[in-house]
């Protein structure tokens, strides 16, 4: 069971800005949740207002990377780590050797 805090509300439509806006009609509108928020409206408003990272959409692959750096520029996270409502969690490499 999540807890309060961790739950992921959707984000309206209605509540977004002129940029958030353009930014969400560039997004391929799975709602996956893989970015680390609730649904593609809430990416969007994070990328304008919060500077979340453009690359956090893995359905929008390097072409909506493209498409989003038109409009933002290129931020994007290269430390390996991903944001998800404000907390940078890190990623593992798999090609790590394991130690013998």
């Amino acid at each position: 069971m999540q807890a309060a805090e961790d739950t992921l509300v959707a984000t309206p439509i209605a509540a977004l800005s002129p940029l958030a806006l353009r930014l969400h009609a560039e997004l391929p509108q799975t709602q996956c949740q893989r970015c680390g928020y609730p649904d593609c409206a809430g990416y969007a408003h994070a990328m304008a207002h919060e500077a979340a990272p453009i690359n956090q959409c893995p359905p929008g692959g390097a072409e909506g990377v493209a498409r989003l750096a038109a409009l933002t520029g290129p931020r994007t996270r290269t430390h390996g780590g991903f944001r998800r409502r404000g907390v940078v969690h890190r990623l593992h490499p798999v090609h790590q050797s394991l130690p013998s």
